[in-house]
């Protein structure tokens, strides 16, 4: 029985560590010399958010661009953005942004 409440304790003690970060909609504008990623929020709760904007350029240097635990509350929003020059366009990008409920 001992053992039982022990593994229990242990259960809900790391059940209340754990962030549940859950994928948001993000939008990615890219040009050839602009990449931007952008969040807002859109529910009644703040969002604690962190994302990056990431594109290869032609000759290939890699611009990165990130926010890091940004709180977004209601109505408000996030931006990443990473500029190259136009003898050096960007040919590939990718984007990520994950939020958690901001307690």
């Amino acid at each position: 029985m001992k053992k039982f409440f022990v593994l229990a304790l242990l259960v809900l003690s790391f059940n209340s560590q754990a962030q549940a970060w859950f994928p948001v909609n993000v939008r990615v504008y890219a040009n050839p010399i602009q990449l931007s990623a952008y969040v807002d929020n859109v529910w009644g709760r703040p969002m604690l958010c962190r994302g990056n904007v990431a594109g290869i350029t032609y000759q290939g240097p890699v611009a990165y661009a990130y926010f890091n635990n940004i709180v977004i509350y209601p109505g408000m929003f996030a931006q990443a953005f990473a500029y190259t020059n136009n003898y050096n366009p960007f040919v590939r990008y990718t984007s990520n942004v994950m939020c958690a409920w901001y307690y």
